[in-house]
């Protein structure tokens, strides 16, 4: 799925994700705090992502990351996949843990974390047994 959001988004604590809505996790983790937060986002698009959406989860970045190899400019250069992947599946494991203590938090929200969750742990499984193979990024 792609989509266009506003250029108005609220920036978490670690002025880098932009959640469509959540907790601001990096504020919980950095200093205990909590904030909610929200963007600006097309109601019919609210509609088709809301149901794969970890609340608080980051808009994707790190898009080096996500692929095998990226021309930079200069030279192609290896994508850290492995390490996105783990990132993404610590933040959910951390978002799960603050949003379920809060009202709204319901099965559905708990739910999609652990779909989410299941996906990410398949792929990683998935890169390692690639990886063991003698599976290569970059030719």
């Amino acid at each position: 799925m792609s989509f266009s959001l506003c250029d108005i988004s609220q920036l978490a604590h670690n002025n880098y994700d932009m959640p469509i809505y959540g907790l601001d996790e990096s504020l919980y983790t950095y200093m205990g705090g909590m904030r909610r937060m929200g963007s600006i986002i097309d109601s019919e698009t609210l509609k088709d992502v809301l149901p794969q959406y970890v609340a608080g989860m980051d808009q994707p970045g790190d898009w080096s990351e996500r692929q095998s190899t990226l021309f930079n400019g200069q030279e192609n250069e290896v994508g850290d996949m492995m390490g996105h992947l783990t990132k993404s599946l610590r933040l959910i494991e951390s978002l799960n843990e603050i949003n379920s203590e809060q009202p709204w938090y319901s099965e559905l929200h708990s739910g999609i974390a652990d779909r989410e969750l299941k996906m990410i742990r398949e792929a990683l499984e998935s890169l390692e047994r690639r990886v063991e193979t003698g599976f290569r990024l970059i030719e």
